[in-house]
């Protein structure tokens, strides 16, 4: 089976080279120029090159391959692999074409299989990857070595609390040191419920945007207030408006971000879970400041760096209903022309009763997903961007990040316990500009780019 190597043969041209260095002068100010939300074919052409086969991909979650045979189909970028657990119980993720005329050889999004065959020639390859058979195999192959001629596979795919990531750079680090401080925030949860699963397929919905509107609105705490004015209104989250402002966003470095709506210190909120089911858990792997972010804790959103989000969040279609927590991991796929595909996985714990995994599922599919409410306006409000994004007159404009930086009453936390920059509230908005400014770098470095550390002033 052959080791899968990245190609890059695209470089920058001197004009969008020119824009990608003005992208980096006018974060210094809080600003960012709206065309990079805008649908620019040879922005889009450099970060399918040289940004998603440089970044850790999410690929999927452990358990939805739980026997040997079973697979999915999942992308880096716009490419497709095969996420599979082979007969020998290894996990691997092989690139979806065949090494003879590279004819894709899976054409299902999920399924369990022995074997794959290409339906152009019948090249047939075990699901570890090796080439085996094929017609007429003495006339036509004879002689080949069938080791050398096995599908692609990543090598480069590691794992973070059953959550796997893939990454085609060499160069890389490792997915641990990628991930830097976010893993800090995300073991308050992901650490703490040990036996998640997801329920069902990802719902996927198609966004006529663009897959950066999908981080930059994912922990954008400022647009609940009118974007997801209904909500509030019917009484559907859990906490009242002037409470959504409580908590901290925390700037974590390498592009990742956090953002944590916090209840008093007398308040025990656990996202809304059962304070018995919470006992369930071991914490004696946190410290004592995640045990009290979790345990004040009423939502977690963050984003790992480029388009991995998750979300924890008690909510209700029904103020008489009392409100449910629901988990979920999402991916921000691109699409080119101006699209994206919002992926969503709803986590439950193994362990829950039947009936709580029941409300989980149906809440988190009415509100957060491809029918749900939240997912609707947030649609509505990228569609917007893009389309001012990509005009002869909007792409021009600069667009306000000030918030917390140079206007605003956000400030940075002097004395924060944890890892990273902490806010003392969630209506700022400097975690984007980190974000972007990972973003210009894996776009402009020809190495591998410096992963930005946290900042120790926020500037």
């Amino acid at each position: 089976m052959a080791e899968l190597n990245i190609l890059r043969t695209r470089s920058v041209s001197a004009e969008l080279e020119q824009r990608l260095s003005g992208v980096e002068t006018d974060l210094n100010d809080g600003l960012v120029p709206a065309w990079v939300f805008g649908n620019d074919p040879e922005l889009y052409a450099l970060e399918r090159e040289r940004l998603f086969p440089r970044v850790w991909s999410f690929i999927g979650h452990v358990s939805e391959i739980p026997e040997p045979g079973d697979h999915v189909i999942r992308y880096i970028g716009e490419d497709s692999f095969i996420f599979i657990r082979s007969s020998d119980g290894e996990i691997r993720l092989l690139f979806n074409a065949c090494r003879h005329r590279g004819n894709q050889i899976c054409t299902v999004e999920r399924g369990n299989s022995k074997a794959f065959q290409c339906p152009y020639h019948g090249w047939t390859y075990a699901n570890t990857g090796e080439l085996t058979t094929a017609p007429a195999i003495d006339d036509v192959l004879g002689g080949i070595d069938r080791g050398e001629w096995g599908l692609l596979a990543v090598t480069r795919l590691e794992q973070y609390r059953g959550l796997y990531f893939a990454c085609l750079d060499p160069d890389a680090p490792s997915l641990a040191e990628y991930m830097g401080d976010a893993a800090y925030y995300l073991d308050i949860f992901f650490g703490l419920f040990d036996d998640l699963e997801v329920l069902g397929p990802p719902q996927r919905a198609t966004w006529p945007t663009t897959w950066k509107a999908g981080f930059d609105g994912f922990g954008d705490d400022y647009h609940l207030i009118t974007l997801h004015r209904s909500l509030f209104e019917i009484g559907a989250l859990a906490v009242p408006p002037a409470a959504n402002i409580l908590g901290h966003h925390i700037i974590t470095g390498h592009g990742h971000n956090i953002t944590i709506s916090i209840a008093p210190s007398d308040e025990i909120a656990y996202w809304g879970y059962p304070a018995e089911m919470i006992a369930r858990y071991s914490t004696k792997h946190l410290d004592d400041f995640q045990i009290d972010l979790m345990k004040r804790s009423r939502v977690l959103v963050g984003t790992l760096f480029p388009n991995f989000s998750y979300l924890v969040f008690p909510i209700t279609v029904d103020p008489k209903i009392p409100a449910v927590p629901l988990a979920q991991i999402r991916m921000w796929l691109p699409r080119g022309d101006g699209r994206m595909e919002a992926w969503v996985w709803n986590l439950i714990p193994a362990s829950a009763s039947a009936e709580f995994r029941e409300k989980s599922h149906l809440i988190a599919i009415r509100t957060f997903g491809s029918g749900g409410v939240f997912d609707q306006d947030d649609g509505l409000a990228g569609h917007g961007i893009n389309r001012t994004s990509s005009s002869v007159i909007g792409r021009s404009m600069k667009l306000n990040y000030q918030s917390g930086f140079a206007i605003g009453t956000a400030e940075q936390i002097e004395d924060w316990p944890g890892p990273g920059a902490a806010t003392s509230h969630r209506y700022e908005e400097n975690a984007y500009r980190y974000t972007f400014r990972q973003w210009v770098r894996f776009l402009r470095d020809d190495a591998y780019p410096e992963l930005i550390p946290a900042p120790r002033k926020l500037a």
